[in-house]
């Protein structure tokens, strides 16, 4: 009853307002509020037990309002399987509760929509035909000033709107301010399809829309910084992707555009034989082969050591011989050491026929070993 007696007179109100002829002013009307949040989490039923565990439908990866939940619930795939075990009412009040435990509350003006970005939960677009003032960092939404409003849609209308022809989409497409561009929204299958960004600093779209905008014409050549392989911190400088850290076990390339694993320092047994570049730049420690000391640029010297770490042998730095430890690989602790072997001949023949090596670093000195 109560929300009948308050809702006659609005209706009358509306009324009214949409049968007299319209001013150039803005359409103003009360600010309307949502619960929005980004949502990066398992969609997870702890009183629904499947297998002796509750049951988690997937990953939910959005920026959603509580508003959208309804149509949101029917279009995402990992809701949809839901929906078929626990049914859409339990999906629904879920989907909710997270946007309520993660998200804040937006205020939008009149002829907005919660459009959701990774940077602002409470970021709008404006609709039917309103722009959104100012157009940095908008409050309103507003119908400018050679416009006018008729029934509700902002455009080109006579005072007798109600006869006039409809505004062509051209008149009404948006527009983003100077500097931004508008690009499509990957995977929007609901809600605002674009959004306004500066592809020169934006991580999402960095160079470029990575989705061409619904409205004219926007290059696709940008790229979403994040889906950069094994990458963990990540911006965009100068329309070109940043990578400021890599995961667990990947180190930034030297361009700082991507994440390389880490690569392994010491040669193990059984792995591939280096060459001979990778011979020369490596270190081992004792135990593990030729133990090497770099004092200068001069002579070749090399000293080989036990599995356990003794001294077994030195070449000559005079003739430039390498002894070098190899293991027999038939369960004889005791290594064999190969001496006399020219440097030259070391560096250029293949360790891939000698199976169980384990083979130190051939490096320089000025003076031999005491």
């Amino acid at each position: 009853m109560r929300l009948t007696a308050l809702a006659t007179p609005l209706l009358l109100a509306s009324a009214s307002f949409a049968g007299s002829p319209q001013s150039r002013a803005p359409h103003r009307r009360a600010q309307h509020t949502d619960v929005c949040a980004n949502i990066d989490a398992d969609l997870v039923f702890p009183d629904v037990i499947i297998d002796g565990k509750a049951y988690v439908a997937g990953q939910i990866d959005i920026g959603l309002c509580v508003s959208q939940v309804t149509v949101f619930v029917g279009h995402y795939n990992v809701t949809e399987a839901a929906v078929k075990v626990v049914g859409k009412d339990k999906v629904e009040s879920t989907v909710v509760a997270m946007i309520k435990k993660a998200g804040v509350e937006c205020s939008y003006p009149q002829h907005a929509k919660p459009s959701v970005t990774h940077g602002d939960a409470c970021d709008f677009v404006c609709t039917d035909g309103f722009l959104a003032m100012p157009t940095k960092n908008p409050t309103s939404c507003q119908c400018p000033p050679h416009l006018m409003v008729c029934d509700g849609k902002c455009g080109h209308y006579h005072l007798d709107c109600h006869k006039a022809a409809p505004p062509s989409r051209r008149r009404s497409e948006p527009k983003c301010a100077e500097g931004l561009t508008m690009c499509g929204v990957p995977d929007a299958t609901w809600g605002q399809a674009y959004k306004c960004t500066n592809i020169t600093s934006d991580s999402f779209t960095c160079g470029g829309c990575v989705k061409s905008s619904p409205f004219g014409s926007s290059s696709t050549s940008g790229v979403n910084c994040h889906d950069i392989p094994n990458v963990d911190d990540v911006t965009c400088k100068g329309s070109s992707c940043f990578v400021n850290t890599c995961k667990s076990g990947f180190m930034i390339t030297p361009a700082n555009d991507g994440c390389i694993p880490r690569s392994e320092k010491n040669f193990s047994r059984g792995s591939p034989a280096p060459n001979a570049d990778a011979i020369l730049a490596s270190t081992t420690e004792p135990g593990h082969g030729l133990k090497v000391a770099r004092d200068g640029p001069s002579e070749a010297i090399a000293q080989a050591y036990n599995i356990d770490g003794t001294y077994v042998s030195r070449s000559s730095p005079a003739s430039g011989v390498i002894s070098y430890l190899l293991s027999t690989g038939n369960g004889d602790s005791k290594p064999k050491v190969l001496a006399g072997i020219p440097a030259d001949s070391v560096v250029s023949r293949t360790f891939a026929p000698l199976k169980g090596l384990n083979m130190g670093v051939v490096t320089s000195s000025s003076k031999a070993l005491g």
